[in-house]
C-alpha cells in the first residue's frame, strides 16, 4: 500500500525532466539550474546550452565550452546546425525548427517547414519540439487548427515536467471550469520558478481559484513573482499587505 501511495504522488507530480539527455537539469558553467523565464544560448559549434549569464560574461568570439571561435555569418551557423539535424539530432532539428518559425539564421520564415521539423523531433523525443507543436497546433500556424491536438501535446510536455506547458494546460482546464486541476498545475509551474505562474497562484489563494482562502500563501506566491519584477503581483501584494 506504501508503495502504490508513493506512485499515485510521484504520478500527481512529476519531476522536471531535464532539457535532453545532452544539456541536464542545470548550466555546464555555473552549475544553477536552468531559469524557466529565460532561453538559455545554445552554441552550435558543439551544440551546448549555457544560461544567459555566463553567455553574456563569455561573449560571442568564441565558445566557452569548446572553444571554437563563434561563426561570423548566418550561412556558418546554418551550416553547422544542419550538420547536426542531417544526424537525426533531436535538439538540432528542434533548433532548426525554430530558425524556420521565427525566419532566423537566414532562411525564409515557413511556418509548415517549422511544423514538419517540430514532428520530427518530437518522434525522436524532444521536449521543446513538443511544446512548440502544441502552440502552432493551438493558433493553426503551419497546421491546421486543432486544440485537441494541442491540448494532448501539451499534456505530453507537462506529463514530462514542462513548466510552461503545465501552465498553458492549466489555464486550458480553468477556462473549462477544471479549477482543482488548474490550480495543481499552475502550483507545479510555480514551484519551478515560473513567474507568471507564481502570481497565478497567488490570485488563486487569493481568489478561491481551485483551493481554499489563504492570504499568507497569496502573499507569499506575489512576493517570488514581485521580486522578478512581475507588475500585476506588485500591486497585488501591496493591497493585501498588513495595514
Amino acid at each position: 500500500a506504501e508503495h502504490e501511495a508513493a506512485r499515485a504522488l510521484r504520478e500527481a507530480n512529476p519531476e522536471r525532466e531535464p532539457l535532453s539527455a545532452r544539456y541536464g537539469s542545470c548550466c555546464p558553467i555555473c552549475r544553477e539550474d536552468w531559469d524557466v523565464n529565460q532561453t538559455p544560448t545554445l552554441h552550435t559549434c558543439c551544440f551546448q546550452l549555457v544560461c544567459g549569464s555566463c553567455a553574456s560574461k563569455a561573449g560571442t568570439e568564441v565558445c566557452p565550452l569548446c572553444r571554437t571561435p563563434g561563426p561570423k555569418t548566418f550561412a556558418e551557423q546554418l551550416a553547422r546546425v544542419r550538420r547536426y539535424a542531417d544526424n537525426d539530432d533531436p535538439e538540432a532539428i528542434s533548433y532548426l525548427g525554430n530558425a524556420y518559425r521565427d525566419g532566423e539564421m537566414g532562411v525564409v520564415k515557413s511556418m509548415k517547414k517549422a511544423a514538419k521539423l517540430y514532428k520530427r523531433a518530437v518522434e525522436l523525443g524532444n521536449l521543446q519540439a513538443t511544446f512548440s507543436l502544441a502552440s502552432m497546433y493551438y493558433e493553426g500556424d503551419g497546421v491546421k487548427l486543432d486544440k485537441k491536438k494541442a491540448r494532448q501535446l501539451f499534456q505530453m510536455a507537462s506529463d514530462r515536467g514542462h513548466a510552461t506547458a503545465h501552465f498553458n494546460l492549466a489555464n486550458h482546464l480553468s477556462r473549462e471550469g477544471q479549477m482543482e486541476e488548474a490550480f495543481r498545475l499552475y502550483k507545479m509551474a510555480a514551484e519551478q520558478g515560473l513567474t507568471s505562474s507564481q502570481y497565478n497562484v497567488g490570485v488563486c489563494y487569493e481568489k478561491v481559484v481551485g483551493v481554499e482562502r489563504d492570504l499568507d500563501e497569496a502573499r507569499r506566491w506575489y512576493a517570488l513573482a514581485a521580486a522578478k519584477g512581475h507588475e500585476r503581483a506588485i500591486k497585488s501584494l501591496a493591497k493585501l499587505a498588513p495595514a
